[in-house]
C-alpha cells in the first residue's frame, strides 16, 4: 500500500491543492487504461503524465499523429521561448505564431495548436501588465510552468547536461550554470527538482562550488549567505518532491550540512517524515528505524520524540501520515497485546509516533540527526517484510529489554 498523496505536497496549500489535481488527473487516465492505479507521485512524473494525457486528446481532436510529438513540441518552443526572453508571460500573438506552426492544417477556432492548449489546461490567457497588450499566454500553475523553462533550458544545453552525467565539473565559462545563477528564485527551485533527477548533481553544489574570493570572506548578511540561505531552503521544500532514484548518499550529507549551517531543523525533520513511507527512498522509514534502534531511549526520546510534538498540532507530513495511518486497522502484530508478536518483529511507527509531555527547541549537532547512517536500502519497508513473512536485518528486535521493543 502506497503512502498518501498528501505527503509529497507542495510548499503551500495552493500549491498542494494543484499537486493533487494534476495527481488525480494521471491516476483516472491510467485507471481508464486498465491500470492498477499505481502511479509515480513525484512532481517530475506528475507534470509529464499530465502533459501527455492531454496531448492524446488534443492529436485526437485535431487528426495529428501523436509519434511525432506536436503538442508536446509546441509546450516545448513556448518554454525556451520564455526562458530566452525571461518572461513567463508571452504576447497572445507570438505565441500563436509559435504553437500553430505545429498543426499549420488546423486553422479554425477553437480546433487550431493554441485553441486546443487552451481547452485543455496546458496553457491559460494571462495579464501581461501592458497597455498594448491585455492578455497574453502562459501556463496556467506556476510550478508546472517552472518545470518546463527549466527543462527547455535543460535540453538546450544537452551537451553541459552530459558533463554532469558523467560526473565532470562543467567549464568556467559554462552558459548553463550563468543561466542558473542568474535565474530567479522559482526557477532555481525546479532546478532542485530537475537536476538531481536528471544528472545526479545537486544544484546547491553546482552553484556554490566555485564561489567568488569576496563570496568566500562575506560575513553574514552577504549577498553570497543570501544566496546560499535561498539555496538551502530550495533544496529543503523540494526533496519530497523528487524521484526517489535521484537522492543519494550526497543529498543526505547536504540535509545534514544544511540543518548544522542554517538552523533548519525543523524543515529537515518535515522532509524525513515526509518521505517515510516511500519504498526504496533513502530518506524512509527503514533507515531511519534502524538509527533510533541503536539509541538508548532517554537519547532517542531528547530529540524525536520532543522533536516530534510541535509537529503534530501543525498541519505537517506526520499529521498527514498519521490521519493517513488511522483509516486502516491496526495490523495484528502491532498491537501491544500480541506478546510473542511484539518480541518478534519491533514495530516502526508506534516507537516514535508519540508525544511528549514537553517541548523543547531541538539542537544541530549530528548525534541530533537520525538519517546520517550510510547504510544501504532493500527497497522495501519493514512491514512490507513481516508481512511477508521474511526476516528484517533493519527491523529485528533487539533483546527482549531492549528500549526499542
Amino acid at each position: 500500500m502506497g503512502p498518501p498523496a498528501e505527503s509529497r505536497d507542495f510548499p503551500c496549500n495552493q500549491f498542494h491543492t494543484v499537486f493533487v489535481k494534476l495527481y488525480a488527473d494521471s491516476l483516472s487516465k491510467s485507471l481508464e487504461r486498465g491500470g492498477t492505479g499505481g502511479h509515480p507521485r513525484d512532481r517530475s512524473a506528475v507534470f509529464d503524465a499530465y502533459v501527455d494525457h492531454r496531448a492524446e486528446t488534443i492529436c485526437s481532436r485535431l487528426g495529428l499523429d501523436p509519434l511525432e510529438r506536436p503538442v508536446h513540441r509546441a509546450v516545448d518552443a513556448l518554454a525556451s521561448r520564455m526562458a530566452a526572453a525571461r518572461r513567463s508571460v508571452l504576447p497572445r500573438e507570438e505565441a500563436r505564431a509559435l504553437v500553430d506552426a505545429y498543426a499549420p492544417a488546423a486553422t479554425v477556432w477553437p480546433d487550431t495548436m493554441l485553441g486546443q492548449l487552451l481547452a485543455q489546461g496546458l496553457v491559460s490567457n494571462e495579464r501581461t501588465y501592458k497597455a498594448d497588450q491585455a492578455t497574453g499566454i502562459g501556463f496556467p500553475y506556476q510550478a508546472f510552468g517552472d518545470d518546463r523553462v527549466v527543462r527547455s533550458v535543460f535540453a538546450a544545453h544537452q551537451d553541459e547536461i552530459d558533463v554532469l552525467c558523467e560526473g565532470r565539473p562543467l567549464a568556467a565559462d559554462s552558459a548553463l550554470q550563468s543561466w542558473l545563477e542568474q535565474a530567479a528564485p522559482n526557477y532555481q527551485e525546479a532546478a532542485s527538482i530537475l537536476l538531481p533527477e536528471q544528472t545526479g548533481s545537486e544544484l546547491i553544489d553546482l552553484l556554490a562550488a566555485s564561489p567568488t574570493s569576496a563570496e568566500a570572506t562575506a560575513g553574514p548578511g552577504s549577498r553570497a549567505d543570501v544566496r546560499g540561505y535561498r539555496l538551502a531552503r530550495s533544496f529543503l521544500e523540494t526533496l519530497p518532491l523528487r524521484s526517489t532514484r535521484s537522492v543519494n548518499e550526497r543529498t543526505i550529507q547536504l540535509l545534514n550540512e544544511t540543518a548544522a549551517r542554517h538552523g533548519r531543523n525543523s524543515d529537515v525533520l518535515e522532509v524525513a517524515v515526509a518521505v517515510t513511507a516511500e519504498q526504496g527512498h533513502l530518506l524512509n522509514a527503514d533507515r531511519l528505524h534502524r538509527v533510533l534502534l541503536r539509541k538508548q531511549r532517554p537519547e532517542r526520546d531528547a530529540w524525536w520524540g520532543v522533536a516530534t510534538y510541535s509537529l503534530l498540532w501543525d498541519v505537517t507530513a506526520l499529521h498527514r501520515l498519521l490521519r493517513w495511518a488511522e483509516q486502516y486497522p491496526t495490523p495484528r502484530h502491532l498491537h501491544p497485546a500480541s506478546g510473542s508478536a511484539v518480541r518478534t518483529t519491533c514495530p516502526t511507527s508506534t516507537n516514535w509516533a508519540s508525544a511528549p509531555t514537553a517541548r523543547t527547541g531541538s539542537g544541530s549537532s549530528s548525534t541530533n540527526r537520525p538519517w546520517t547512517t550510510t547504510t544501504a536500502e532493500d527497497g522495501t519497508s519493514p512491514a512490507a517484510r513481516q508481512s511477508n513473512g521474511t526476516a528484517s536485518t533493519a527491523g529485528s528486535c533487539p533483546p527482549p529489554n531492549s528500549p526499542a521493543c
